[in-house]
């Protein structure tokens, strides 16, 4: 479980800090303390499921994205990518929102062209 914890860890970090994420924006997202954040991304503690599939809107990922050992081989999807400064908890929900959509109508697409 100890190792677990650090690779989810490493990969939340490695992901919010591509993505332009503070760990005060990401913990306001989700109506928790910094601090937990802190201890998710140093592998201290786990990060509670009914946290995992808003992480992953947010952030523009697979929920087991977080689980891939190799952080380069986590495919994100730089659309997504934006600049993270002075943005309100509300604008994270709104971003996460449309994050949910983009990806499910990505995977319809793709489903559709098999």
């Amino acid at each position: 479980m100890g190792e677990t914890k650090e690779i989810i860890g490493r990969n939340l970090k490695a992901i919010r800090e591509r993505m332009g994420f503070s760990q005060d924006s990401l913990a306001d997202a989700l109506g928790i303390a910094r601090s937990n954040i802190a201890n998710f991304e140093s592998g201290r503690r786990m990060i509670p499921l009914v946290h995992i599939p808003k992480l992953a809107a947010l952030l523009g990922i697979k929920p087991n994205d977080l689980l891939v050992k190799d952080e380069s081989q986590i495919e994100l999807n730089e659309v997504f990518a934006f600049k993270a400064d002075n943005i309100t908890k509300d604008d994270l929900k709104s971003i996460s929102d449309f994050k949910k959509i983009v990806s499910n109508y990505l995977e319809l697409v793709d489903k559709s062209n098999l």
